[in-house]
């Protein structure tokens, strides 16, 4: 194997005119204008043509950095700072509402039965009405947003779309969820849900495609389940 020819520390275009170690380096070690990595940051540090150009090319990804740890630091800090129901609103109902969003994938929204529009993961009981139940992936379904708004949500057309998608049977046990014990859960449970709850998402995610509505019934317990949030009774619908 031939070896690549070195070439000479020796300063050139911006770098032109600086007194480098003028050694001999592999060609890779040639970093920028003719300078070894060295005599590079040398260049820099001493020279004014230098220190223009880390500004331009160094300062702003710096401060770029400072800048995303800056927005990281206050977004933790406003998370601590948020309350057990605006975390449980904010922070971990969002990622349920996708993970429903991605189990329905494919299909129209529950209430319209139309694919038009942006697609929500709207609740038969809506949170408002009934916080207990909105952690509850089988009371969370796509459902277009403009559905979800009018009115408080297309309840009417909601149970309708459950039925005929589902079946009575099916709709009942949603239905009856209404009839869940209160949770009592604490910030620190949600946050360890979050993780959970993140990981299920992103998993069914990725291997998201249009599936039965059994197998999407199926998802939905297996979820349910895997979260531990409710008892059985209310997590799982077994015909």
């Amino acid at each position: 194997m031939i070896k690549p020819k070195e070439k000479q520390c020796k300063p050139i275009n911006k770098a032109y005119g600086y007194e480098s170690c003028g050694k001999m380096f592999p060609p890779h070690k040639i970093i920028y204008a003719g300078c070894c990595q060295v005599c590079y940051w040398d260049w820099m540090q001493t020279t004014e043509a230098g220190q223009i150009h880390y500004q331009k090319q160094f300062l702003p990804k710096s401060q770029q950095k400072t800048r995303s740890r800056e927005r990281e630091e206050k977004r933790k800090t406003k998370i601590d700072l948020m309350t057990t129901s605006a975390y449980r609103s904010k922070i971990l109902l969002p990622i349920l509402q996708k993970t429903a969003r991605m189990i329905d994938y494919g299909t129209a929204c529950i209430a319209s039965d139309r694919f038009e529009g942006k697609m929500a993961g709207g609740h038969y009981f809506s949170v408002g009405s009934n916080a207990t139940t909105s952690l509850n992936l089988h009371n969370i379904h796509i459902q277009s947003f403009q559905s979800n708004s009018w009115k408080g949500g297309d309840d009417k057309k909601y149970q309708e779309g459950l039925i005929k998608r589902y079946g009575h049977e099916y709709f009942e046990f949603v239905n009856a969820l209404k009839k869940t014990p209160a949770l009592h859960l604490t910030k620190d449970d949600m946050t360890e849900m979050k993780t959970k709850a993140q990981q299920i998402c992103n998993e069914i995610e990725k291997s998201k495609r249009l599936s039965s509505p059994e197998a999407r019934i199926s998802l939905r317990n297996k979820v349910n389940e895997n979260l531990g949030i409710y008892p059985k009774e209310f997590s799982v619908f077994t015909k």
